[in-house]
């Protein structure tokens, strides 16, 4: 069956860890192999398992994906019109004030780090990164710790384990119209070139806290690649397939998140009024198919302008559209610029008139030096990293960092009646009846909320330099 979305969403964040081994000594209290909660049937582990000759594949599917090693329960999918359900996931899950500042800060860093100076699209999902830089901090120590706590603008694990569950809890979101489902995952390689490593079962229980599935695999192998190329594949629905990664014999771990999001505009563009027209990327002039519709209420900034369409299930995709002669990368300049472009202006009560171009547009990302930038140095340090919290008889430390994104719209979307009144509900008159011209046919700044209550941390942001790569 078609899916009729507005808005469609893929994410994935790998973060590799490698290590070398230490002296042998007695496992701590808090360290296993696998813990005996966690201990999987006899299989064999992937990586592990002899190919034929000539039957090597490298395209990932879903046969490529182990047996995880315990079943997860996940939470409970509410149906759209089951508003008693929604208000009990907002009443048992409500978000520290506090939590959603810092949430939000780290938001605007990450987003400017990775979007400033480029002068071609981008895209990231800020939740996405701060829910796998979460996992890998439960396990850091010392000054690796302090450093990724203070990125993430946290004070404690107590916290921050805590918060991270409620915003999971929040943002779940499987139902008739539309999808926000975040997925977690753990791939570990007990083998370290002939040393058996102990992983700690404090961590695999906080892992196992945030939904984090588990699974064990040979990263000396292309099987374990392909296995997590496949998990990737299945958890976006197919709008992700990265090829796999190449064996690493120092590689024992990896924590991957993705986020699969679509849903439908409250009332959508009608296909009979597009046209096509030219977009000013720069340097050239390429042809784009704008969408077109009327809405009314709009925000005016220092030099740029901002409106956004609502989403059938409580988020909303922002659009901000600098003034002519006004570079799109001085919004994205620092994190205060970003900011202020989404959540500053004043608001005018006018009718829009928008032209906004149909995209399909996807991003990849290392990130090791964009996180060294800001001040997370030593987890990539072979000497100096701590991640004792996690293996305790090897140095562990993050071998890379990768984040992709994809992002598409257009037109589609089923109307409902009570969406689509939304618009006119309690209108007042308006005093300048001249409509805004709102047509982003120059590089424009655009984002989604999460529709989680999480107000300044969106669930993504992007850069649309051109929506005819």
């Amino acid at each position: 069956m078609k899916k009729y979305i507005a808005a469609l969403l893929a994410v994935v964040m790998v973060l590799s860890l490698a290590a070398c081994a230490e002296p042998a000594k007695p496992k701590d209290k808090g360290s296993t192999t696998v813990s005996p909660e966690i201990t999987r049937t006899e299989q064999t582990k992937p990586g592990t398992t002899k190919t034929e000759p000539g039957s090597e594949n490298n395209e990932p599917d879903e046969h490529s994906l182990p047996k995880a090693a315990y079943k997860l329960e996940y939470p409970e999918a509410i149906g759209f019109e089951d508003f008693d359900g929604k208000r009990k996931v907002w009443e048992d899950n409500k978000a520290l004030d506090k939590f959603n500042l810092k949430l939000g800060q780290f938001s605007w860093e990450m987003a400017s780090a990775m979007l400033s100076g480029r002068e071609e699209s981008g895209n990231l999902s800020p939740i996405s990164l701060y829910m796998a830089l979460a996992m890998a901090s439960f396990g850091a120590k010392g000054e690796t710790k302090e450093q990724m706590m203070a990125l993430l603008k946290a004070d404690n694990d107590e916290m921050l384990l805590e918060e991270t569950m409620k915003l999971y809890r929040r943002l779940y979101l499987d139902n008739e119209i539309g999808k926000r489902k975040v997925a977690n995952s753990l791939w570990i390689d007990d083998d370290l070139q002939g040393v058996k490593l102990h992983f700690r079962e404090e961590y695999i229980e906080k892992a196992k806290k945030l939904y984090s599935e588990l699974y064990e695999v040979s990263f000396d192998s292309p099987e374990a690649g392909k296995a997590i190329a496949a998990w990737i594949k299945k958890r976006t629905e197919g709008v992700l397939s990265p090829p796999p990664s190449q064996p690493d014999p120092e590689q024992v771990m990896s924590i991957v998140n993705t986020i699969y999001f679509y849903d439908q505009w409250q009332k959508e563009f009608a296909k009979e009024l597009n046209v096509k027209e030219p977009f000013y990327a720069p340097g050239k002039e390429v042809e784009a198919e704008y969408m077109c519709k009327r809405t009314r209420g709009i925000d005016r900034g220092e030099n740029y302008f901002r409106a956004s369409l609502p989403l059938k299930n409580g988020s909303s995709m922002i659009f901000v559209l600098p003034d002519e002669g006004v570079d799109l990368k001085n919004l994205t300049e620092s994190p205060t610029a970003l900011r202020e472009a989404f959540v500053g202006g004043a608001p005018q009560e006018r009718f829009v008139d928008w032209s906004l171009p149909k995209f399909s547009l996807g991003s990849e990302y290392k990130l090791k030096e964009t996180l060294k930038q800001l001040g997370v140095v030593t987890a990539f340090s072979e000497r100096n990293a701590d991640f004792s919290g996690i293996v305790d008889n090897a140095r562990l430390w993050i071998s890379d960092v990768i984040h992709e994104a994809r992002v598409s719209i257009d037109e589609k979307g089923v109307e409902a009646a009570a969406y689509t009144r939304i618009d006119y509900c309690g209108a007042t008159a308006i005093e300048n009846p001249q409509p805004i011209d709102f047509k982003l046919n120059r590089p424009f700044l655009y984002g989604i909320t999460t529709g989680a209550g999480t107000e300044e941390a969106l669930l993504f942001v992007g850069t649309c330099y051109n929506p005819v790569p």
